[in-house]
């Protein structure tokens, strides 16, 4: 995929009105039809770059900007996100699209729920969007729906099922090829048989639902899971992380139970799955990513209070599925631009909030941190810039709090808006006060949610 896209979900705390997060970068965006953008998402907001990481610009996170499943980028700039507190503050979620970088927002049309926890432009047609959510308002059913707008308006689902659809992802080499994956429906809310489909011309035809009962007891015997299922194990959550990029008959999926986490890949369109690589000792995946080469990346991350000697940046060279740690990094993202490879990293412990690497991950050169923000981006017109001031630079901001002094003063304001590509009509900021942003430590779970449905 060019934007080197996985889907994924932010937990961010709901406090007083306020999205809160301390910061932690969650996902890279490398878009291919713009080669100088970077954008990198966090909590906190966004860090855009129009120069190929050279300068950087903070864009807040506010009340009427807290992505709970993340973005989506189309490859003309539009995000798309299922946003909590727009339009008003309130507890709510309403799906929506931003073209100018978060400056704005308009609420999408067409969707019967609110509810929707994973997104996908297709990179093959542009404005093409796929989103799942779920059918009339929450009826027990979960369904694909299209955009031919950039997600302005949905159409009727191109795919619908009473079991658990969790993940999408498209081929960027096979012009309407993508996947969709889940878990089947049980009575009693147990994990169900996971299970893989894919959809052909855009989602105009379907493959059968491909199902993977044995995942339950290859995966349960590694990790000693003696959980309820088959043969004596659970049920594994499964999600998509990759698609090849060069080759759509390889996918790569995430599967997860009490016992620990494992990742498998098919060579066939998902008719048969290969366990390639398993974590135990609360260790997780948080990020996977195909190199042009072919290499196949895997970050770990570990929870502080846990021992995790899995935990770092792991690599498999091309038609090899033994996977070797190449670094210590506690990455949250991984993201390919030709052949560099993008991590997300703790910016105290790692020297970088986002690093890049030329030698297949053994060795990392910051792209920036948190001190090297060269200013606050604005939106003209539009008084959003002063509480993006505030929100970095104030007495209660994030710059105080991480302990540095940058993009603060003369840097800030409208003058030093970025420029980026496509020209936006401005630059993302948030609204609100800062007095609720660091009340909650980001738990960043790379997996979307999965919905279980009782009887």
């Amino acid at each position: 995929m060019p934007l080197a896209w996985l889907p994924m979900v932010v937990q961010l705390a709901w406090a007083g009105g306020q999205c809160s997060a301390f910061p932690s970068p969650y996902e890279v965006v490398l878009p291919a039809s713009q080669p100088n953008d970077i954008v990198l998402a966090g909590g906190f907001g966004l860090f855009v770059s129009s120069d190929d990481g050279v300068t950087w610009w903070y864009q807040c996170l506010g009340v009427q900007q807290c992505p709970r499943s993340g973005y989506a980028y189309g490859a003309d700039g539009t995000l798309f996100a299922d946003l909590l507190g727009y339009p008003d503050g309130g507890p709510e979620t309403v799906p929506a699209i931003s073209t100018d970088l978060a400056c704005g927002w308009t609420a999408s049309a067409g969707l019967s729920s609110s509810d929707v926890w994973a997104a996908a432009f297709d990179p093959t047609a542009e404005g093409h969007l796929l989103v799942l959510s779920s059918l009339d308002g929450g009826s027990g059913t979960s369904a694909a729906f299209p955009s031919v707008d950039d997600g302005a308006t949905f159409g009727r689902p191109v795919y619908a099922t009473h079991d658990s659809l969790s993940s999408l992802a498209y081929c960027a080499s096979e012009p309407g090829s993508l996947y969709l994956a889940g878990n089947g429906w049980t009575d009693g809310g147990a994990t169900g048989v996971p299970f893989l489909v894919q959809g052909l011309d855009g989602g105009a035809t379907w493959s059968p639902e491909l199902e993977h009962p044995e995942l339950a007891q290859a995966l349960g015997s590694l990790l000693g899971d003696a959980g309820p299922g088959a043969d004596g194990a659970s049920n594994p959550r499964i999600s998509l992380v990759a698609v090849d990029p060069a080759d759509c008959g390889t996918v790569y999926l995430r599967l997860t139970t009490p016992a620990g986490e494992g990742l498998a890949v098919s060579h066939d369109r998902g008719a048969t799955l290969q366990l390639v690589f398993t974590l135990q000792g609360g260790a997780s995946i948080s990020g996977v990513a195909v190199g042009a080469d072919g290499t196949t990346f895997v970050a770990t991350g570990c929870s502080p209070a846990r021992d995790c000697p899995d935990h770092g940046l792991w690599a498999a060279s091309p038609g090899n599925s033994s996977f070797q740690r190449v670094s210590p990094i506690d990455a949250t993202c991984l993201g390919v631009r030709g052949d560099r490879l993008y991590a997300c990293g703790d910016d105290g412990t790692d020297g970088f909030a986002l690093g890049v690497s030329t030698d297949d991950g053994k060795t990392f050169m910051p792209v920036v941190r948190f001190s090297g923000i060269d200013g606050i981006a604005t939106c003209p017109g539009s008084p959003l810039g002063e509480a993006c001031e505030q929100a970095w630079c104030g007495p209660a901001g994030l710059a105080e709090a991480l302990g540095v002094d940058a993009g603060c003063g003369l840097d800030a304001g409208p003058a030093a808006a970025p420029s980026v590509s496509p020209p936006p009509k401005g630059c993302g900021c948030g609204t609100g006060d800062s007095a609720g942003w660091l009340s909650l430590l980001l738990g960043i779970p790379l997996a979307p949610r999965t919905r279980r449905r009782n009887s």
